[in-house]
């Protein structure tokens, strides 16, 4: 059986998302976003159950948005299931150092983010489902923004496709 391909194939930056690094009280983003996630079945024979989804943002490993909970859905087989999960955190504090990181991310005009997807996965053949893994997916983007010096930020309905696959692992 061959594993599920995931993808993350773009983020939906909306008018409101606005990043922020407030000084002196320490640092705090606010970020908010559409990500449109995909898993493709690429079995001939196999449908894949996938349930438990939760989808999060991550800026240098530290979780910078809340757990979207996802539909469990079936994916048959050679067909594509797609999701479009609305993340967002609010005043999430960002450590002395990682605060510095972030405004040197800011100021070159991107901000660097791991969307990982976690939940679980059981095969059906039939009638029969067997099996029970843990998925795992990580994507990785670098968010261009614009640079705070010129005064660009996030446009309203700005779109950035992914240039780099996502990488999936299945646990037992």
């Amino acid at each position: 059986m061959e594993a599920p391909k995931a993808e993350v194939a773009h983020i939906t930056k909306k008018k409101s998302n606005q990043l922020y690094l407030i000084l002196g009280g320490g640092g705090f983003l606010i970020i908010l976003g559409m990500v449109t996630l995909s898993a493709r079945n690429p079995n001939i024979n196999y449908g894949i159950f996938i349930e438990n989804l939760e989808a999060r943002a991550f800026y240098q490993n530290q979780q910078v948005t809340v757990a979207a909970e996802l539909p469990a859905t079936y994916v048959g087989p050679k067909t594509v299931t797609v999701w479009p999960p609305f993340l967002y955190g609010n005043d999430v504090s960002v450590p002395g150092h990682e605060a510095a990181n972030l405004m040197v991310d800011l100021n070159a005009g991107n901000l660097p983010l791991d969307i990982k997807v976690d939940g679980s996965l059981k095969w059906k053949v039939s009638s029969f489902t067997f099996g029970r893994y843990r998925l795992v997916v990580n994507c990785l983007a670098d968010i261009p923004l614009g640079s705070m010096a010129d005064g660009t930020s996030f446009e309203s309905g700005a779109r950035y496709e992914f240039d780099q696959p996502c990488k999936l692992r299945l646990e037992s």
